[in-house]
C-alpha cells in the first residue's frame, strides 16, 4: 500500500510536471506575441527624433523625422491634417497661406525632398498666385489645382511651363477658372497646346465645352483684392470635387 501511495504521488506530480512542459512553449509563444505587439505599439508611440513646429498665418503644422529618414507633415485640425512621407512616393498637402507654404518649402528642401516632390514645390514658388490645392492622386501621380483668374496673356507661357514640369513629374494639372470669360480663354490656350484644330470660333467653342460636364459661373476676383481671393480659395476648397471649368493638361 505505502508503494502504491508513493507510485501515486509521483505519477500525479509527474502529471503535472508534463503538462507544464507541454505548455509551456505556448505559453512562451503568447508572451512572444505580446512583446511584438508591445515593440509595435512602442515603436508607433515613440518620440519622433525631430520635431519642427510653426504656426505661420492660418495653417499650424510640424514636421516629425524618424531615425530612418522618413517623415511627416502635420497640416492644421484634425480634420485637415495631412501627411507626407518621404523618401515614400507620397505628397499630398493644402496651404492656407503663403506664408505656410513658404515655411514648408524651405523645410522640405531642408529635408532633401525626393525630385517628385521638389518638382510640385518648384511649381508652388513659381506660381504661387495660382495653386488652390494639390494632392496625390496615387503613388505614380499628383494633382495639382491651379487657379487661373483674372486671365492675362503672360499666363500662355506659364501654362506651357507648367505642362513641360508635370511631362517630366507625371504630375496632372487642373485649371479652375473664376468666371466664363476665363474660362473660354484657359480652353482656347488647352486646345492650342494640344494641338486641335477648328474651323471657326464657334466650333472651337463648340468642341471645347465637350470637355466639361457642368457649366456654373464663379465670381470673379482681382488678383489684389486679398480678402475676394482669400474667399474664392476658401470656396473653392470647400467644393473642390465639384468645381466647373476644369482643365486637364496632362493624362
Amino acid at each position: 500500500m505505502r508503494f502504491l501511495a508513493v507510485f501515486a504521488i509521483v505519477g500525479f506530480f509527474g502529471f503535472i510536471n508534463a503538462k507544464e512542459w507541454r505548455e509551456t512553449p505556448s505559453v512562451e509563444k503568447r508572451l512572444e506575441t505580446q512583446i511584438n505587439i508591445a515593440q509595435k505599439i512602442a515603436e508607433i508611440k515613440a518620440e519622433p527624433v525631430e520635431v519642427i513646429p510653426a504656426n505661420l498665418g492660418e495653417m499650424k503644422f510640424k514636421i516629425l523625422t524618424d531615425e530612418d529618414g522618413f517623415y511627416t507633415l502635420y497640416l492644421g485640425d484634425d480634420k485637415t491634417n495631412v501627411s507626407i512621407n518621404s523618401p515614400a512616393d507620397f505628397f499630398s498637402a493644402s496651404f492656407v497661406s503663403m506664408e505656410a507654404f513658404n515655411k514648408a518649402y524651405e523645410i522640405f528642401t531642408q529635408h532633401n525632398a525626393s525630385v517628385r516632390e521638389s518638382k510640385i514645390l518648384k511649381i508652388f514658388k513659381t506660381y504661387p498666385q495660382y495653386v488652390l490645392d494639390f494632392k496625390a492622386t496615387s503613388k505614380t501621380k499628383t494633382t495639382l489645382y491651379m487657379l487661373l483668374t483674372p486671365f492675362c496673356e503672360p499666363c500662355n507661357e506659364k501654362i506651357r511651363e507648367l505642362a513641360r514640369l508635370t511631362e517630366q513629374a507625371h504630375i496632372k494639372i487642373i485649371f479652375v477658372a473664376a468666371n466664363n470669360e476665363a474660362y473660354h480663354k484657359v480652353m482656347s490656350l488647352y486646345a492650342a497646346m494640344q494641338g486641335y484644330k477648328h474651323k471657326n470660333q464657334e466650333d472651337k467653342i463648340a468642341k471645347l465645352q465637350t470637355l466639361i460636364d457642368d457649366i456654373a459661373f464663379l465670381p470673379p476676383v482681382k488678383d489684389d483684392d486679398k480678402n475676394a481671393m482669400d474667399m474664392y480659395k476658401e470656396l473653392a476648397k470647400a467644393r473642390i470635387s465639384y468645381l466647373p471649368y476644369i482643365i486637364e493638361t496632362s493624362k
